[in-house]
């Protein structure tokens, strides 16, 4: 069994969704403290991205799905903060990129791929009238593969991580972060409305800034293994969502 968990939490995420839900449209935080609503087209019981742990993941499917944790205090982050995912890419995103993981209409902090020319744009951008922003064109990303993504603020710089190693390091703005009562969105981009086709698995935030030591660890926890089987082979996803 994956320890996979045990070093996500003894990091002391603010919220963690596992998202190894098989049934239903709720997804719970881990910490207890932030509960989403998945809505629109989501599969639950898939596979997980950590090869030996007996788990689960979820996928979203491009055109609707999406999952939607409400604004609270707790995920208002001023000075820092980590956002961290492992993330399976299912079809090649538009230009302007769609969400992983993202507190927006500030916009104050997300985690975004974009598609161009056969390469993924992955991003990190903090900010609120002025965005700061590191990126990466990742030629090492692959359709249905999954891929371990972290984006760090330290106040002073944006970081952005694949697989526990550093893609780019940008200075931040000194515009504070806006968090303006904003929820959390998972698959989808309230700014750009679009929809991200992939699967999503251990998303767990932060409050401060993840060191790369500990990125790494939490990748070699993860991967510990072939990533990307199926806990068990007959299995069928136990739940489909449509708006």
């Amino acid at each position: 069994m994956s320890n996979y968990r045990d070093f996500v939490l003894a990091d002391n995420p603010v919220s963690y969704w596992r998202l190894n839900e098989r049934s239903g449209t709720t997804a719970n935080d881990q910490m207890g403290l932030n509960t989403g609503t998945f809505s629109g087209g989501f599969s639950l019981g898939l596979g997980s991205a950590l090869f030996d742990d007996f788990d689960y993941g979820v996928s979203f499917d491009g055109i609707s799905g999406q999952l939607n944790v409400p604004h609270s205090g707790s995920l208002v982050f001023t000075t820092a903060c980590t956002i961290e995912a492992w993330v399976m890419l299912l079809a090649t995103p538009i230009e302007d990129g769609a969400c992983i993981v993202a507190k927006e209409n500030g916009p104050t902090w997300a985690l975004i791929v974009a598609g161009y020319a056969g390469l993924f744009h992955v991003k990190f951008q903090v900010g609120a009238a002025v965005t700061s922003q590191v990126s990466d064109w990742s030629r090492s990303i692959q359709l249905s593969t999954w891929a371990h993504m972290v984006g760090v603020y330290t106040g002073s710089l944006v970081r952005l991580y694949i697989d526990g190693v550093e893609q780019g390091v940008a200075a931040a703005f000194s515009d504070p972060l806006n968090n303006a009562g904003q929820p959390v969105i998972m698959g989808y981009s309230t700014i750009s409305d679009t929809f991200q086709n992939m699967r999503l698995d251990e998303v767990a935030v932060y409050n401060y800034a993840l060191s790369q030591s500990r990125i790494m660890a939490h990748f070699l926890a993860g991967k510990a293994g072939s990533i990307g089987a199926d806990p068990d082979p007959t299995h069928f996803p136990s739940s489909r969502g449509r708006g």
